[in-house]
């Protein structure tokens, strides 16, 4: 394949490009943008009439409501615990989940047949708040689930109660704790116990778009159950920013609101195709889910919204290399030819999976016209190749390590340090050369001494 004539110069202004368009313009932020409060519907006479009756009404209602109901709860709750009975337990929970989308205003259309297979099998859904396990387990049964660890009221409610019927916490810093609650899933799975519900994008998203599904809940060896959730955006915000918004505060905003409206599409069972890894697995289902109820499916890593593993920001700062080195380079065809034909092949799969997955009709083009959205896209693809690949990813790591022996690349493999605050041969011979003509200072000048020692 013929190469372009590259500037390097041109090429730095063009990522310099990227960057500034991506600090003006970001497109990861956006699925997790809160809905603006003028989007909402209500203004004039009629919103300052409802802040009235929703607060001064409907608030302290729904909360008397939510206090009667979990003194029932707590009740049903530590009867069916004194007696072990875990049907009780179920029930309870089940009870308590009514409650809570009840204490909302909740109106509620169930589309599809929720079942309970007798096959070892899991429920994931795409997740936008807390709201979304209170709603699929207010229906006919409750759900064990998997979360994050937090504090306040909901790391109360969660340790206290959720975990009686087998629901799990584990630390997202701890890797540790992670190997460790998957076993545990595991063995919650195989025993067919309480449904388990997994979300797995790993973060809450603002209902419009969709995230990277983390494997885990994939790679169990069970039956799939897809769920897609979709609320009704014109009165209220569903979305749990939880970086601004503590549970409590977000609960409480949930009850003064007219109603919530939500959407629930139960979907058919799925099964891993022969030879289909995990994360394939996880991109199928996850495009199925979206199709549903029309959410836009980006590729982005939902962690990224927190402060990323180092390992993971590695593999995407790899992923941007390696998709600059092998087509923006290129001068045509998009797929590089000195591929090996497995590689190809997966190429061509990624861009028939995902066509221009976001398009924007005002993108700028950079390395003599290559999209911007195509280069980004390309980059989280890879992206995700790489971290479900580990074996690549370390023959990528090898193959580095030998091409970045040159000058060029040099200053991404070595540590820096004071005698080498620029990690780059083209730095060490410069100093080497200003070291060699200050030893040749020094020894003329140290001549000339002794000259004029000499002299007199």
């Amino acid at each position: 394949m013929k190469l372009k004539k590259r500037q390097s110069l041109l090429d730095a202004i063009d990522f310099i490009r990227m960057g500034s368009r991506a600090l003006f313009k970001d497109d990861f932020t956006k699925c997790f943008r809160p809905i603006k409060p003028g989007e909402l519907n209500g203004s004039g006479i009629f919103y300052i009439f409802s802040l009235l009756i929703r607060y001064f009404f409907l608030l302290p209602y729904r909360i008397l409501w939510f206090i009667g109901g979990s003194g029932i709860f707590f009740i049903l709750f530590i009867k069916a615990i004194i007696k072990n009975d875990e049907k009780k337990i179920a029930e309870s929970f089940l009870f308590y989940c009514k409650v809570f989308v009840t204490s909302f205003g909740a109106r509620i259309k169930h589309f599809g047949n929720k079942r309970k297979l007798h096959v070892p099998h899991v429920f994931v859904a795409n997740h936008t708040s807390f709201l979304d396990y209170l709603v699929l387990s207010s229906h006919k049964f409750a759900h064990a689930s998997v979360a994050e660890s937090h504090g306040g009221l909901f790391g109360f409610l969660y340790k206290s109660i959720l975990t009686k019927n087998g629901s799990l916490l584990f630390k997202r810093s701890d890797r540790n704790d992670r190997t460790k609650v998957l076993g545990m899933i595991k063995e919650h799975v195989a025993k067919n116990k309480a449904s388990m519900l997994i979300f797995p994008e790993g973060t809450c998203v603002n209902n419009k778009y969709s995230v990277l599904y983390q494997k885990g809940a994939f790679d169990l060896e069970a039956v799939v159950c897809p769920v897609a959730i979709k609320y009704r955006k014109n009165l209220l915000d569903p979305y749990w920013n939880t970086s601004k918004h503590t549970f409590f505060i977000h609960l409480l905003y949930l009850m003064s609101r007219w109603k919530l409206d939500v959407e629930v599409h139960w979907l058919p069972p799925r099964v891993k195709l022969e030879g289909e890894i995990p994360a394939d697995f996880a991109m199928r289902v996850k495009r199925i889910i979206s199709k549903k109820i029309g959410l836009k499916d980006v590729i982005w890593n939902g962690y990224f919204k927190s402060a990323p593993v180092l390992k993971d920001r590695e593999i995407l700062k790899e992923a941007f290399i390696k998709v600059y080195n092998k087509h923006a380079r290129l001068e045509s065809d998009f797929i590089d030819s000195s591929l090996p034909e497995e590689n190809k092949k997966r190429e061509k799969k990624w861009e028939n999976i995902y066509k221009e997955i976001v398009s924007d009709p005002e993108d700028e083009y950079y390395f003599y016209g290559f999209n911007y959205r195509k280069y980004l896209d390309h980059s989280l693809k890879e992206y995700c190749f790489l971290k479900n690949n580990p074996q690549k990813l370390a023959e990528l790591q090898k193959e580095k390590e030998v091409i970045f022996q040159t000058d060029q690349l040099l200053w991404l493999t070595q540590p820096v340090s004071d005698d080498n605050p620029t990690p780059c041969n083209c730095f060490k011979k410069v100093k080497k050369k200003v070291n060699k003509n200050q030893s040749k200072k020094a020894l003329n000048k140290d001549k000339a001494n002794k000259e004029i020692t000499k002299f007199y």
